[in-house]
């Protein structure tokens, strides 16, 4: 078989309209070829189905999946990589090294085969070409880390790419944007909403791109709203991990984040049970492809909602709600229970008028502090109702508000709108 990303590619973008019988035999091909793989050759795996007396031959399709235990970051943070690596690896030197941004708390160093790097790289491509970016198109994009090599299909034009640092001052990235007039932008929501918030302040004129692509954070409506008004554009949403490549993506109709089946298989599940059609859920993956450090089951503690309605679009892959949060993203409460953050963030975005971006920090079960980038009309009004956005849910926490020019942002490049100092 050749193993080249743009072969990959191709047959990606066939999948997207198969039959779902035929997505269904493509999965549990893989699954059990998968299942067979990490029994024999990954000694966590064999030590796992062991202890619990299971045997490859139990797995046969994507409904057996429950029978095998559900991992998390924890799990695989807590033991050796060479636990979890093909036990006929004995040296790294040849697979490609990926470690996670480390936003959940837990930096996490994991590796992929070459031949699994090619189609993991077509898999990052596909949401972006199949939505709308032209072979010739001019892309600005701020990322955590960027790149300053371009490579060969850059350099003869193809797929170019301008790439500077989510972290900059929003009045360079407005800037640059000016410059450069690019027909695509991608990027974290929290960057093109603080840059949205600075055009509408001060009241600058700007190019439109054709599209803007948002990944890698929880895309708040208040964001998109306002995203989408000052660029006079529509935002695609794209949903993926380090460990996962991008598995779920929005299309032009926006119904829903369209699931990548014939890459992962997810699960949608509560107190380790899976949810029904509507019900929200942690999401819980299988990756496919990945033999030389397989994610079985692996929680990614994102919160999503499994729906049961084809897209307009004609694509044929099953469709979820909205990325709606993280589990790890909770406050604690005196009693002992947890609420997310969702809910408060989206109030505080609410009076998006007068703020640029804040964060909330959990210094102590009693004690919180916010910060926050005001905007001109910021006044202390506004903090009267922060305190009251918290104390329906916090009535005897102490609430500190800090003006800040800058909130600074993760190794990543990403904005967390919520830490904490608690232990778990």
């Amino acid at each position: 078989m050749i193993n080249n990303k743009y072969f990959h590619f191709i047959q990606l973008m066939r999948n997207e309209r198969r039959p779902i019988k035929e997505l269904r035999m493509i999965q549990n091909k893989k699954l059990k070829r998968l299942v067979c793989h990490a029994y024999k050759h990954v000694p966590f795996y064999r030590n796992q189905f062991q202890k619990i007396n299971l045997h490859p031959n139990d797995i046969q399709t994507v409904e057996d999946l429950y029978k095998i235990p559900i991992i998390d970051k924890d799990d695989l943070t807590g033991n050796a990589p060479s636990f979890f690596l093909d036990n006929r690896i004995k040296k790294t030197e040849h697979l490609k090294s990926i470690s996670t941004s480390g936003t959940s708390g837990h930096i996490l160093n994991f590796f992929v085969d070459l031949q699994y790097n090619q189609l993991r790289k077509a898999q990052f491509l596909r949401p972006y070409i199949t939505n709308g970016i032209g072979l010739m198109n001019r892309l600005l994009w701020f990322r955590g880390r960027p790149e300053k090599e371009q490579r060969l299909h850059q350099k003869l034009g193809f797929l170019k790419d301008y790439q500077f640092y989510s972290g900059l001052d929003p009045s360079l990235q407005i800037d640059l944007m000016q410059q450069k007039k690019p027909k695509v932008m991608r990027g974290y929501g929290s960057t093109f909403q603080l840059m949205a918030s600075k055009i509408l302040e001060e009241r600058i004129p700007v190019h439109s791109p054709r599209i803007i692509f948002t990944d890698s954070e929880m895309l708040s409506t208040y964001s998109r709203r306002r995203i989408e008004s000052v660029f006079q554009t529509k935002i695609i949403d794209i949903y993926g991990t380090f460990e996962t490549e991008n598995i779920a993506y929005e299309c032009r109709k926006h119904n829903g984040y369209h699931i990548a089946v014939d890459c992962v298989i997810m699960e949608f599940v509560k107190n380790g049970n899976p949810v029904k059609l509507g019900e929200e859920g942690e999401i819980v993956c299988t990756v496919l492809d990945n033999l030389a450090f397989p994610f079985l089951r692996y929680n990614l503690h994102d919160l999503g909602t499994p729906l049961d309605r084809p897209c307009t679009c004609g694509r044929t892959f099953p469709l979820m709600k909205s990325i709606s949060g993280r589990m790890h993203q909770c406050l604690k409460k005196q009693d002992g229970s947890k609420i997310s953050t969702t809910s408060i963030v989206s109030r505080i975005w609410y009076l998006g008028q007068y703020i640029h971006e804040f964060q909330i920090i959990q210094k102590a079960l009693d004690l919180f502090l916010i910060l926050i980038v005001p905007t001109k009309f910021y006044s202390k009004k506004i903090e009267k109702e922060i305190n009251l956005f918290l104390r329906k849910d916090f009535p005897y926490a102490t609430v500190q508000i800090r003006l800040t020019n800058h909130i600074q942002r993760e190794k990543s490049g990403k904005l967390l709108d919520f830490k904490t100092y608690l232990k778990e």
